[in-house]
């Protein structure tokens, strides 16, 4: 399914479902939670920023907070991550980590998208694909000298956008 805004289609709230194949352990981690996109618009160096002034009618700027429980080796681990999500021109959207750091570049318009993150010696292979209005799916693939797992979510919306 092609979306005609990647912002857009993200914000809302989404439950998430990770499975986790580590292939140097052997070990298969599960992770349930939930995710949300909420915007605002954000105001010159500052993503996300609150203003005084009436918001822009589509936010150009999301916070992404994911939290959840992973289940691995045998143990129930509270996690989460935060990630700031800013509206590209072209209708894609760049992810950043909270301090800045860029993480990829995510164009949902497509159906499809695939990009790469250089961690050290580590490379993330993130691949999106868009399944549905209220779905869509998360695999990555990361190697590195101490790394060979593969991750793969499905997001679910849990509250339909209004139209």
């Amino acid at each position: 399914m092609k979306v005609p805004d990647t912002l857009s289609y993200l914000l809302g709230s989404w439950s998430v479902e990770r499975r986790i194949d580590d292939q140097l352990s052997g070990q298969i981690g599960l992770f349930a939670g939930s995710g949300s996109f909420a915007g605002s618009a954000a105001v010159g160096d500052q993503p996300c920023a609150s203003v005084d002034a009436t918001p822009p009618p589509a936010p150009s700027c999301a916070y992404y907070r994911e939290v959840g429980t992973l289940r691995w080796h045998g143990r129930d681990v509270s996690c989460g991550r935060l990630l700031v999500v800013t509206a590209t021109e072209a209708g894609g959207a760049a992810l950043r980590f909270p301090d800045g750091r860029h993480f990829v570049d995510v164009d949902l318009r497509f159906e499809d998208c695939e990009e790469r993150h250089y961690c050290g010696d580590d490379v993330y292979l993130i691949a999106f694909t868009v399944h549905s209005e209220g779905c869509y799916e998360e695999t990555w693939q990361v190697r590195g000298p101490r790394k060979d797992y593969t991750a793969t979510a499905i997001h679910k919306r849990t509250i339909p956008k209004l139209r």
